[in-house]
């Protein structure tokens, strides 16, 4: 695990307040280590940052197929329905 860089904080809090419902946020590396996060918890965090880096590089992967393309993947998204606690 590498350390939060405190300059992301602002940031990750400002975005958090101003996206309704949003419990955590992760920042990650090209390798999939976490460089910061917001809410929710650290070891959550790494194994998210880690799962993502791996989504990306498939999401590549499957950029270079698509006919007519340049071959560039440009973002991923991944949105999660809430589960509520009966």
């Amino acid at each position: 695990m590498i350390q939060q860089r405190a300059n992301f904080d602002w940031m990750l809090k400002e975005l958090a307040d101003g996206v309704p419902q949003t419990r955590q946020i992760v920042v990650l590396s090209a390798v999939g280590l976490r460089i910061a996060r917001y809410g929710g918890d650290p070891d959550a965090a790494d194994r998210i940052a880690a799962a993502c880096a791996g989504l990306q590089s498939l999401a590549t992967a499957v950029a270079t197929e698509i006919p007519h393309s340049d071959g560039g993947m440009k973002m991923v998204i991944i949105e999660i329905d809430a589960a509520t606690s009966t």
